[in-house]
């Protein structure tokens, strides 16, 4: 048993060593911190950082060699969710909390709490845009605008009743024009904030499902609707919007939105998206981070390992700075040129094993309810109109049963009644209901069971594909542990197999038959 483990450690530290090829290493800059939720890059001296962790703003001169305590907001369960650097002005720093906007003009020795709003929905600042001298602070409870550096607020009119303002972006060139991304969609304004038009709606969607937590975590609450918008380095007249539904994108300065490209995102949720002059675009989920290249997204965060990501950031020269449960991650910028991308992100999690097709039509197959069975029912059904109702009949004649029998004197029977021969007529008739060519009764009840099937079939195919997708990120959250965390990456590998038999259960054993087969086909005769 001890060797296993030996042996089992000894490859996982093999796997985290080598990684994926032509991936860039993701370092810890936050040191002994966690829980990092925002980070902030000073925009002349890239070495100083700052980040909200848990309820404390830390400042670091040194590129996260050290850090140090800036501020420190007081209160039940308080946390630091942004943290900025005024574009006029660097010297001034901003920092939004669940208690409020914190504000310092002195490079963040000293602060003020320049808003807390009248209830707690309102002391939640979420999301801080500055344009000219006009400051926009997003809420759990609606939009609040400055013209006089925070000295005093008033709340905009936008939307109708309470909304979450996730995200707000302003342009230097154009003072005059902030635009929102919020719990309800897509707000903008070309007046300073006076007036606002809605120019995308969030899909009218139900409560959204709660991702599967580890016992003990507790994850951050999805951000239904607009949760992020950013505009396009490149041209100022194209913007990106992330939503729980995926990216959507502007060309018309927010006017009119279309789906971007989402194929390669894990995850529909985007949080961040991140947009450089030499067209490179990021997005971030809260689990990976992904760049833009060849009409899809290829994943960049293989080697970081951390559980959940809050918010991604960078410096002018590209190098990306994650924010996660785990602490502050920075990688070096990306080259589209030199960087090594799979053609699809999941090959190296599922390369070797069926396809989800494959694995789908086995377990249709498995269970009876392929639609080729219904169609086979009509068309029988349809030919049943050629096939005669046949009738036969028999009938038996008594008259001449009994007879004299006579004409001769010297045979002994003569003069006698006798029984002679039976007298049997028999008939067969053939009939055609050529109506039923048209229309039979058995359709009915072929149609019944046709829905019926046809939900079960469903349910199968439901059941089939959260298992096979469960299974796959099983595999992700084990390559993303680090060797420490032995205990966890062991409930992992249970898991992995309770997953897979569960497949073979819904598949008949041919999903483990054709794990190692890359080229699995089902047999022809397997299922039938």
């Amino acid at each position: 048993m001890l060797k296993h483990i030996v042996t089992g450690l000894l490859y996982c530290f093999l796997a985290a060593a080598i990684g994926y090829a032509g991936e860039e290493e993701w370092t810890k800059v936050s040191r002994q911190y966690s829980g990092v939720r925002c980070a902030a890059i000073h925009p002349d001296a890239p070495q100083v950082l700052l980040m909200g962790a848990g309820n404390t703003v830390l400042s670091s001169g040194d590129g996260g060699e050290s850090w140090s305590a800036a501020l420190i907001v007081r209160g039940e369960a308080a946390v630091i969710n942004a943290v900025i650097f005024d574009p006029r002005d660097a010297q001034k720093i901003y920092a939004c909390s669940s208690a409020g906007l914190y504000y310092s003009g002195s490079k963040g020795k000293h602060w003020n709490r320049v808003f807390k709003g009248r209830n707690r929905m309102q002391a939640d600042a979420l999301s801080i845009g500055i344009a000219g001298d006009t400051i926009y602070l997003g809420t759990s409870d609606g939009l609040f605008i400055s013209h006089d550096e925070g000295r005093s607020w008033r709340k905009a009119a936008v939307g109708s009743g309470s909304l979450q303002v996730y995200s707000i972006a302003c342009d230097a060139r154009r003072p005059l024009a902030a635009y929102i991304a919020s719990s309800s969609g897509v707000f903008k304004s070309e007046d300073k904030g006076n007036s606002w038009r809605q120019t995308f709606f969030s899909p009218c969607v139900a409560e959204e499902e709660a991702e599967e937590q580890e016992e003990g975590e507790i994850e951050e609450p999805q951000r239904a609707g607009a949760g992020f918008i950013c505009f396009d380095q490149q041209d100022q007249h194209i913007f990106y919007l992330g939503t729980s539904r995926g990216i959507y994108r502007s060309k018309d300065n927010a006017e009119t939105w279309e789906r971007f490209e989402n194929s390669g995102l894990l995850q529909p949720q985007v949080r961040f998206i991140l947009s450089f002059p030499a067209s490179v675009l990021y997005a971030m989920t809260a689990r990976g981070i992904f760049v833009f290249k060849d009409d899809r997204w290829h994943e960049v965060s293989f080697r970081l390992y951390a559980t959940q990501l809050y918010s991604l950031t960078s410096d002018k020269q590209g190098v990306l700075y994650a924010a996660a449960r785990e602490g502050l991650f920075k990688r070096q910028a990306v080259s589209l040129q030199n960087i090594t991308l799979c053609d699809d992100p999941l090959d190296p999690y599922s390369k070797g094993e069926p396809s989800i097709g494959l694995v789908q039509e086995a377990a249709i197959r498995y269970a009876e309810v392929s639609p080729e069975k219904i169609k086979r029912w009509r068309r029988d059904a349809a030919r049943k109109a050629w096939l005669p109702e046949v009738t036969f009949g028999i009938d038996r004649d008594t008259s001449d049963l009994w007879h004299w029998e006579g004409g001769s004197t010297t045979r002994a029977d003569d003069d006698c009644l006798v029984r002679g021969r039976d007298s049997i007529a028999w008939d067969v008739s053939l009939s055609w209901d050529l109506g039923e060519l048209i229309w039979n009764d058995d359709q009915t009840s072929i149609d019944v069971r046709s829905r019926l099937m046809v939900e079960l079939r469903q349910e199968i195919l439901d059941e089939v594909t959260k298992v096979y997708f469960e299974r796959l990120r099983t595999k992700m959250d084990i390559d993303h542990l680090s060797i420490e965390e032995r205990a966890k990456r062991m409930e992992k590998e249970i898991k992995i197999r309770e997953l897979t038999a569960m497949l073979d259960a819904l598949t008949g054993g041919f999903f483990s038959q054709n794990i190692h087969n890359e080229k699995s086909q089902i047999p022809s005769t397997k299922f039938q």
